[in-house]
């Protein structure tokens, strides 16, 4: 399967492909659900009335919370309860916003910092992003229309937990296997140090066994 799924398939035995490979997937789905939550906060601070799956929802709810309450949505909106509501200075929404990208741009260091298989970010992220979870199911609760942020959101967690598993299985493989299963390679073979055992050899001969019988090994 593609890196973005991380060789999901069970096997016998995990080899170190295998487990890079869905570390790997880790960092990646990591980005891209930064990437789309960053589209989402546009896409919502102009109105623009579209939303893209595989994202955060803190950012987006605070954010969407706070442009109602700065009366920066349309009219019909604030019909009925919130008819003639008092809205709040619209600087409020930009602190926010700028709340939610920094909030954003801590899942964009865990994933910067994880590159050289640095576990303990990507940990940082799983343990945020499950936080985002609850707080998205305590929001909106477990609602039907929900069934699909739920199901990303749960992909993410799992991907991250998968790439966390996977860096420990890691670390506990010897650090000679670095081959494939059914794939083999040839050694380097040291001729100088071959040439050198050779020639101790004949003069351990040499001394251990009589003149003639070595002489004609040598011979021959």
């Amino acid at each position: 399967m593609s890196n973005l799924f991380g060789n999901i398939g069970n096997s016998p035995k995990m080899n170190r492909q295998t487990l890079e490979s869905r570390f790997s997937a880790a960092r990646s789905n990591l980005l891209i659900m930064i990437a789309f939550t960053a589209i989402n906060l546009v896409m919502l601070a102009t109105n623009s009335g579209y939303y893209f799956l595989f994202s955060a929802s803190i950012p987006y709810i605070i954010v969407d919370i706070s442009m109602f309450i700065c009366g920066m949505y349309p009219e019909e909106f604030y019909i009925g309860d919130f008819e003639g509501m008092a809205y709040v200075d619209k600087s409020f929404f930009t602190v926010i916003l700028v709340i939610a990208f920094i909030i954003l741009a801590a899942y964009l260091v865990c994933w910067i910092f994880s590159k050289k298989n640095k576990v303990g970010w990507i940990i940082a992220a799983l343990v945020m992003f499950s936080m985002d979870t609850l707080v998205m199911l305590g929001y909106y609760g477990i609602d039907f229309s929900m069934i699909v942020d739920i199901a990303f959101h749960i992909w993410v967690i799992v991907i991250l937990s998968m790439g966390i598993s996977a860096h420990y299985k890691l670390k506990k493989l010897p650090a000679e296997e670095t081959l494939i299963e059914g794939e083999f390679t040839e050694l380097p073979v040291d001729e100088e140090a071959t040439e050198e055992k050779n020639a101790e050899v004949v003069l351990e001969q040499i001394e251990t066994h009589p003149e003639s019988e070595v002489d004609g090994k040598i011979d021959n």
